[in-house]
């Protein structure tokens, strides 16, 4: 695709080119960096993967010049310099094509000239020339500029998350004594799916990339995890006989996957969450990602923190 030049009232004449993996990696990696104020713990996998491109081209100088890695992108130049940036990462689900729109930024110096607005419209317009049944993004709740930018390029809010982490310094203790805390049971199974399909919506499965059955109870899974070597645990919480809440470990991720009825018990929950953290006081930290609002008190009282919200915005794609 051709670099396009905007008008110069509209950008002062920088313009528009693909993004080459290779060339631009450490360019745009800095970009994000300045823009989003990311630490080395705060990075997500996209900003992770221009991190490594930018160590192995600062190894190997001339290795951009070798090869052309696939379009992953868009950035902005202005005067030669990258100062804007766009990720676009294709995902698939049920044969079809789904785009997110990822690392949206634009240099201190460079904004309200619409660059990102610029950059984000390419981004849509070529997701949905391939044929993308639907094109995604994620913007935290606290930035309303962006938020009115995507609104108005077609993007509607689909669902607001937060992630949440547990605090290296929480002290845990035990409440609630009048809940049983245990394994989970194999006819605990059908309501925990469940559960997790109401909290973790297929619409967003795509991005998940977690197949529940992996979950599932019985020698046939079993065995389908040993050979992934995808290690998962479980406990749940009883309440005269009935359980309130299921909670489970994924090894490989450190993640924690929440499965709960509509009315959430919270004594039960933070219960859960304080045994399950005793019980991996060797894993921390842990993480969860959850519907904004969904036990909110009974997370702090575990001792886990907010990270950040996000919105999940969703347009539709040349097929919708």
């Amino acid at each position: 695709m051709a670099a396009i030049t905007l008008p110069a009232r509209s950008a002062q004449a920088g313009r528009i080119r693909p993004l080459n993996p290779l060339s631009d990696s450490a360019a745009v990696t800095d970009l994000i960096r300045l823009c989003f104020r990311l630490t080395g713990e705060q990075e997500n996998r996209h900003t992770t993967a221009f991190s490594r491109l930018s160590d192995l081209t600062a190894r190997i100088p001339r290795l951009g010049e070798m090869a052309s890695m696939p379009r992953t992108g868009f950035v902005w130049e202005q005067n030669g310099e990258i100062v804007g940036n766009v990720s676009l990462i294709p995902f698939y689900q049920r044969h079809q094509r789904i785009y997110l729109i990822a690392n949206v930024a634009t240099h201190p110096a460079y904004r309200r000239r619409g660059i990102g607005r610029a950059l984000t419209e390419h981004a849509l317009n070529y997701a949905r020339a391939r044929k993308a049944e639907a094109v995604w993004l994620q913007v935290r709740d606290d930035n309303p500029t962006a938020i009115r930018i995507y609104t108005d390029l077609g993007f509607v809010e689909r669902d607001r998350r937060t992630s949440w982490l547990s605090s290296q310094s929480h002290d845990v203790t035990l409440v609630q004594p009048s809940y049983h805390f245990r394994p989970r049971l194999a006819s605990d199974w059908p309501r925990q799916k469940a559960w997790l399909r109401s909290i973790y919506p297929d619409e967003e499965a795509w991005y998940r990339r977690l197949d529940w059955n992996l979950f599932a109870p019985g020698l046939r899974y079993w065995l389908r995890r040993f050979l992934m070597d995808f290690e998962v645990r479980h406990w749940s919480v009883e309440k005269d006989g009935a359980v309130q809440a299921i909670l489970s470990w994924v090894l490989v991720s450190n993640v924690l996957w929440l499965a709960l009825p509509p009315q959430t018990d919270q004594p039960a929950l933070t219960f859960l969450l304080q045994r399950v953290r005793q019980t991996l006081a060797h894993y921390r930290p842990l993480s969860l990602d959850l519907p904004a609002g969904l036990g909110d008190e009974a997370l702090r009282l575990a001792g886990f923190e907010p990270q950040r919200t996000l919105l999940w915005m969703r347009a539709p794609g040349a097929t919708s």
